[in-house]
C-alpha cells in the first residue's frame, strides 16, 4: 500500500471511529453531552442549545454547570440563537440550585450575559453589568518606548519598579508621560 493510500485509510478510520455509535466514539459522555455534540456537529443548533440547557440545569456540580455555560457561549457566534441563549442561561441558573449558590458559576453566567448584550448592541446595559462585575475600566498608560529587539518583553523597565505618575521619561520619539485611558 502506498503512503498516500495508507494516510487516506487512516483518516477514514479516524473519521469512522469518531462518528460510530457506542462507547468507543463518545467515551464517558453523558446523554446531554452526546446530544449537544451530535446536534452541533450537524448544524442543528436549536437542538444543541436545548441539550446545553438541559445539561446545565441537571448538572451534578457547579463546575459542570459552568462547563455547560461555556458551551452556550460557543453558540453565541450564531445570531439566530442569541435570544435562546440568554433565556437558556437564566433557566440553568434558576433550575440548578448548586450553580445558583456558587459565585464562580454565577460570574460565568454574568459574563455570558455581558457577551450577549455586547453582541446585541445593548452597550449601556453591557456597561452597567460590566461595572457591577468589578471589571477594571480606567487605566494609566505610558509610551511608546524603544525596544525593537524585543528584549523589553523579558527584562524589567524601571517604570515597573517605581511609579511616579508626574514624571516624564525619554520615549521613542520624545519625552512621554502617563495619561488616563478608559475602556468603552
Amino acid at each position: 500500500m502506498s503512503k498516500k493510500k495508507f494516510r487516506a485509510a487512516l483518516v477514514f478510520a479516524f473519521l469512522a471511529w469518531g462518528f460510530a455509535p457506542g462507547p468507543l466514539a463518545w467515551g464517558e459522555l453523558s446523554g446531554e453531552e452526546r446530544l449537544f455534540l451530535f446536534h452541533k456537529g450537524r448544524d442543528n443548533l436549536e437542538a444543541a442549545l436545548s441539550a446545553a440547557v438541559a445539561g446545565g440545569a441537571g448538572a451534578q456540580s457547579p463546575a459542570m454547570a459552568e462547563v455547560w455555560l461555556f458551551r452556550m457561549m460557543e453558540l453565541l457566534r450564531y445570531p439566530e440563537l442569541m435570544d435562546g441563549i440568554g433565556d437558556g442561561a437564566k433557566r440553568v441558573m434558576e433550575l440548578n440550585s448548586g450553580a445558583k449558590a456558587d459565585r464562580f458559576t454565577r460570574a460565568r453566567a454574568d459574563i455570558l450575559q455581558l457577551d450577549l448584550l455586547l453582541r446585541l448592541g445593548r452597550i449601556e446595559e453591557a456597561r452597567d453589568l460590566r461595572e457591577s462585575l468589578g471589571f477594571v475600566t480606567r487605566f494609566r498608560v505610558i509610551g511608546p518606548f524603544a525596544g525593537a529587539d524585543h528584549q523589553h518583553f523579558i527584562s524589567s523597565h524601571r517604570l515597573e519598579k517605581e511609579l511616579d505618575f508626574s514624571a516624564r521619561y525619554e520615549g521613542t520619539v520624545s519625552k512621554v508621560g502617563w495619561f488616563g485611558a478608559d475602556a468603552r
